[in-house]
């Protein structure tokens, strides 16, 4: 496109619609960075949720096991439905419609990173998740 515009004699165009193309990457970019952010917190702020603000160093994978047997008993959108539930009045909901198991895959997955990054740091020897 650039050639076909310097062609025509329009190399000033060709310039703008490179820089816009590049800013309107770096605000993809940007807004991704932000949304993965947020994921990781809010995933982060439900494992604190679960397990309490313990230290990382006192983590087993057994504790895994157990934040991944309460997210699959955790009911759907119940941050927005409930927010005034205790984790142990929302566990003991009946007849609600859990969270699918691609989100619990997905918090799993936003978890990772965390304690990869934990690990690099020397905060905790293994990566539990």
């Amino acid at each position: 496109m650039a050639e076909v515009l310097k062609e025509y004699g329009f190399d000033h165009v060709a310039v703008d619609l490179l820089e816009f193309k590049q800013l309107r990457e770096e605000l993809i970019w940007h807004e991704l960075k932000r949304v993965i952010l947020d994921q990781y917190i809010d995933t982060n702020n439900l494992l604190i949720g679960v397990l309490g603000n313990i230290p990382i160093s006192y983590l087993t994978h057994q504790h895994n096991r157990d934040v991944i047997i309460v997210f699959k008993k955790s009911p759907f959108h119940w941050t927005r439905k409930y927010p005034d539930k205790s984790l142990k009045e929302l566990l003991e909901l009946k007849h609600v419609k859990l969270i699918g198991t691609s989100t619990v895959a997905k918090y799993a997955k936003n978890i990772s990173p965390f304690f990869n990054w934990a690990t690099k740091q020397e905060d905790t020897r293994d990566n539990i998740f």
